[in-house]
């Protein structure tokens, strides 16, 4: 029987493109975690998570360290032609650490796809879509600056922009309307705060953005504060969006039932891989939200093509789906998960239907 014999954890480091701005930080390069799985025939899988500190607690050392100490042995010897004994020894190999289990959760639907020659989302269920609104995130800037990226996504045909806000109220309040201005008004618009605001700012924004047709706020405040997000969506017409306060399906349960959101974002490294994003978006049907999926800022086109599969099984993916290689100055495979006009295809290869370029990971990685 084929089984798994090695699993190697990566650390990485990707320069951005540009440096992107949020509430709380600026972020000039991307720190990931990369896992190899490979087995007893010589098949191998690949997974991808970012190190996002503000959202699961997980630094990249402590990532590697997790795969190492805990989940590989927990793993080596499981077969690899079938992911429940699998799955089962990853979730219980070691408490929380979501990042690191989605990384290596990834790489074992990898591996499996490639075994049984299909790609990631047969393994999960019947794909509803195969082609997703991509959505192009713009940050704070020079106006000038700030313009001319707009306009450069209106000329690539994006539909589906994400202001970052979560600063000074009145400027970013400028920046909405000047990019609702530029996009018209048959783009969707959303906002994400990162957590930057407390409740009077949000709702001084929600106020002064009402006429702009902001489909959603994403984590305007802290992502412990449920009555702040309770008292928001009181005094608001836009739905508000949990991020940084996903932590588990349960974190659905708890704001749907609170009335403090009507919808949540779907990363892969918040909820240990595949099978507690599938829990999360049957939740949010469950309870009428809606649902974005996301890669972190950023991913490689190993996560890019990792939150696809996901998102393929999605009721809706009106409000778009967000991968990150884009943002990257470079990728880690040989041919990179491509936007076009706006749009982003799901992949059909087996597996994850991305292959590593070996070069570039050896180039980018911190243990070399």
């Amino acid at each position: 029987m084929p089984h798994i014999t090695s699993i190697t954890a990566i650390p990485v480091a990707i320069p951005l493109r540009t440096p992107m701005k949020l509430a709380s930080e600026m972020i000039t390069s991307a720190e990931n975690l990369v896992v190899q799985v490979v087995d007893s025939d010589g098949v191998e899988g690949w997974g991808e998570a970012a190190s996002a500190p503000t959202m699961t607690g997980e630094l990249l050392p402590g990532m590697v360290a997790a795969v190492e100490r805990s989940i590989a042995p927990a793993l080596i010897g499981r077969p690899s032609d079938d992911l429940r004994p699998a799955n089962k020894a990853l979730h219980g190999s070691i408490y929380a650490n979501p990042g690191a289990k989605a990384a290596v959760d990834i790489a074992l639907h990898d591996l499996v796809g490639k075994r049984k020659t299909r790609p990631v989302h047969t393994l999960l269920g019947a794909a509803v879509h195969r082609a997703f609104p991509a959505i192009r995130m713009i940050g704070p800037g020079k106006p000038e600056s700030f313009v001319r990226d707009i306009e450069q996504a209106l000329a690539a045909g994006f539909s589906h922009y994400k202001l970052k806000v979560g600063a000074k109220v009145r400027d970013d309040v400028d920046n909405a309307n000047l990019l609702r201005r530029t996009i018209g008004p048959q783009c969707h618009l959303s906002a994400d705060a990162n957590m930057g605001w407390g409740v009077t700012d949000a709702i001084e924004f929600l106020d002064c953005v009402n006429e702009l047709d902001v489909t959603y706020l994403e984590q305007p405040v802290a992502e412990d504060d449920l009555e702040g997000m309770t008292s928001i969506s009181q005094k608001s017409a836009v739905p508000l969006c949990i991020d940084e306060a996903l932590h588990s399906p349960l974190s659905i349960v708890r704001h749907a039932d609170a009335g403090a959101a009507r919808g949540a974002g779907i990363k892969l490294i918040k909820l240990a891989g595949y099978s507690g994003a599938a829990e999360a978006e049957r939740l949010c049907r469950a309870y009428g939200w809606n649902s974005t999926y996301a890669s972190k800022i950023a991913e490689t086109s190993v996560g890019a093509a990792a939150v696809l599969h996901a998102a393929a099984l999605a009721e809706t993916v009106d409000w778009g789906v967000s991968i990150t290689n884009q943002y990257l100055a470079d990728d880690l495979v040989q041919q990179s998960i491509q936007i076009n006009k706006g749009v982003v295809k799901l992949p059909r290869a087996d597996g994850l239907g991305v292959s590593i370029d070996t070069q570039k990971l050896n180039h980018y990685r911190l243990d070399g």
